[in-house]
């Protein structure tokens, strides 16, 4: 996304001892904090220290292991010895596949994105940081963008109409609207699936806009997850239930609730907001948001959830 500069230089350590067989014994912080130590001994850490941390800020370890099995050589991303790294095998399924998202889903965990796949899970292919497999792979939701410092989104919080978005493959953009809970937020934004690069190998023809769930603080193994996909039809399926186009909000899904109502996590599940008069308008998403204080009550359909 012309977002971030990485500087990738190559060392080689060695260690001590034959890899094969493992020398740890599949302890594979031990193993980590030995490859650290040698790193260190050929690299000043302050000049790989972007935010001055004190660690350096990433290393990625290709295992030269052939194609044997090093159990202390596997695993995704750690903090081992002030270095932020993550590992791989030179004939791991990663690097023989070109699964650039792999590395990416590894790099973005170094620079503090969680894993965002687990039980309650419902974005799926939406993110590498659930699926990250596909070549090429899946791109970031908004809220990893957001996180990242990439994306500034704009902020409603009263009845606001024709609110309009960009496709977000194109364009870094997204709403946002606070409940009163600091930690609890909804992030929308219009999502279709590109031709080529990142999204592209999406089974499912998604366009439509995206309405994220947030509970900051929490995690993809608890319920309410960190971040939930609440679908335009407001049946929400986590685990395994692949992404369905008539999750997103547009115009002609025949599935939608019109209004669609988001309510909040908590306190009886009042209603936050509710999408409204959604249309397509030059190449994106306008829609209304519409604030409790402007609907009455009888407009007001609940969410059914599974």
């Amino acid at each position: 996304r012309g977002r971030e500069r990485i500087q990738w230089d190559i060392i080689r350590v060695q260690i001590p001892a034959p890899l094969s067989p493992d020398p740890f014994q599949g302890n594979w912080v031990t193993f980590r904090n030995a490859v650290a130590n040698l790193i260190k001994q050929q690299v000043a850490t302050a000049d790989y220290d972007v935010d001055v941390d004190g660690e350096i800020d990433a290393a990625w370890i290709i295992v030269s292991n052939g194609n044997s099995e090093i159990r202390s050589a596997l695993g995704g991303s750690s903090l081992n010895n002030s270095v932020n790294m993550f590992v791989d095998g030179q004939s791991s399924g990663s690097v023989v596949s070109g699964a650039i998202g792999n590395f990416n889903h590894e790099l973005a965990h170094l620079l503090g994105i969680p894993d965002l796949y687990g039980p309650y899970d419902t974005i799926h292919t939406l993110t590498l940081m659930s699926f990250p497999w596909p070549v090429p792979p899946p791109d970031f939701t908004a809220w990893e963008r957001m996180h990242l410092g990439w994306l500034d989104p704009q902020v409603v919080t009263q009845t606001a109409r024709g609110v309009w978005l960009p496709s977000a493959h194109e364009v870094l953009a997204a709403v946002k609207i606070p409940p009163a809970r600091p930690s609890e937020y909804f992030l929308m934004e219009y999502r279709r699936r590109p031709d080529t690069g990142y999204g592209s190998a999406e089974a499912v023809p998604f366009n439509g806009l995206a309405v994220y769930h947030v509970l900051e603080g929490a995690s993809m193994l608890t319920d309410p997850p960190i971040i939930r996909l609440d679908p335009a039809d407001g049946i929400i399926v986590p685990g395994n239930q692949p992404l369905s186009v008539f999750d997103f909000v547009y115009p002609e899904n025949p599935y939608m609730l019109r209004p669609l109502v988001l309510r909040s996590h908590f306190d009886g599940a009042p209603v936050v907001f509710q999408i409204e008069n959604v249309i397509w308008r030059d190449g994106g998403l306008a829609f209304d948001v519409v604030m409790p204080d402007a609907v009455s009550s009888a407009n007001m359909p609940e969410l059914s959830q599974r």
